[in-house]
């Protein structure tokens, strides 16, 4: 019997299974590669996440199979998942510095992206490629990640979705 993907329905799934804490909210999580404990030969079959993935990627070795093709990232780049697509990481030895972000589909349904987001192309299944960032662009996103990372160590209140 052919083993099937593994699906995550939750970010709390996901981080337990990175070996990370649970998300601070239950609908957007941020995880630092470093600091990521994945076994890629664990998932042979693949993943399936019900949730949005944009990872930022300073450097990587090994292959990523995204629909039919792979993704390159020897000099790092963003990648961009919508929810329900297979990922299948192909090396053992894959190994990857960055960050990735995790919106749960529930957290931009009240808000106009909610229904726009379908329209970038760049979640779209049919993209094989990463997106490849200058030195500067890299700064800016990492700048970027991190302050979205200290936004969600903030303590939460009734203000903190929007």
């Amino acid at each position: 019997m052919k083993k099937q993907p593994v699906i995550f329905y939750s970010l709390s799934q996901l981080n337990k299974a990175m070996g990370q804490p649970p998300p601070s909210h239950p609908l957007i999580g941020l995880i630092n590669y470093g600091e990521a404990i994945f076994d890629p030969k664990d998932y042979e079959q693949g993943i399936i996440l019900n949730f949005y993935k944009i990872s930022f990627k300073t450097s990587f070795s090994g292959r990523l199979k995204y629909g039919q093709g792979f993704y390159d990232f020897e000099e790092g780049g963003m990648s961009f998942f919508a929810p329900g697509q297979l990922l299948r990481m192909q090396d053992e030895e894959a190994n990857y510095d960055g960050m990735t972000l995790h919106i749960h589909p529930d957290f931009l349904r009240p808000y106009p992206i909610g229904n726009q987001i379908k329209q970038y192309s760049f979640f779209n299944y049919s993209a094989g490629e990463a997106l490849y960032l200058s030195d500067s662009e890299k700064d800016k996103i990492l700048h970027i990640y991190r302050f979205i990372q200290d936004e969600l160590g903030e303590r939460m209140d009734r203000f903190s979705q929007d």
